[in-house]
């Protein structure tokens, strides 16, 4: 699980006062989530962010789809994550996490998807890799695009 701080953490990393954080929470100036007990957690990559560091993060996530097991058992779903692998480390790309469905691409219950979209929120992902839009979703692939970009993640 990628990392995540406490208001006091995430102060002591940038040398700022705990009330400039809390305020720079209520102003929605940063990214964070709360706790079930209702206490803050900021992910890494606001740190990241405030720190100074822009360029692209090379932490990918891949995501494979297929529709059916007799496609799993024949090997292609195995095939796309072989072909993502290679792709992501051809780019000197770190894969961090790997997620995987086997069903329809009109079904919005999926495990690997679903997964996918909670960790969203903490990962440090800069891209996730699929090997075309349609294993993602067969339809409104420009919604989850412009949700993964508002998390700073391209697909």
């Amino acid at each position: 699980m990628p990392r995540s701080y406490s208001i006091g953490e995430f102060a002591d990393e940038l040398g700022v006062h705990p009330q400039t954080v809390k305020r720079w929470c209520r102003n929605d100036d940063l990214d964070y989530t709360r706790t079930p007990g209702g206490e803050r957690r900021i992910p890494h990559r606001e740190l990241r962010r405030l720190a100074g560091d822009t360029r692209p993060t090379d932490r990918v996530a891949l995501y494979a789809r297929v529709s059916s097991h007799g496609q799993k058992d024949n090997g292609d779903l195995d095939r796309q994550l072989d072909r993502l692998t290679d792709y992501a480390h051809d780019h000197g790309w770190s894969v961090e996490n790997t997620y995987t469905d086997v069903g329809s691409g009109l079904n919005e219950d999926r495990r690997g998807l679903n997964s996918l979209l909670d960790d969203l929120q903490e990962a440090d992902y800069g891209r996730i890799l699929v090997t075309y839009e349609d294993r993602l979703t067969r339809f409104g692939f420009s919604y989850l695009e412009r949700y993964f970009d508002c998390y700073g993640v391209t697909i």
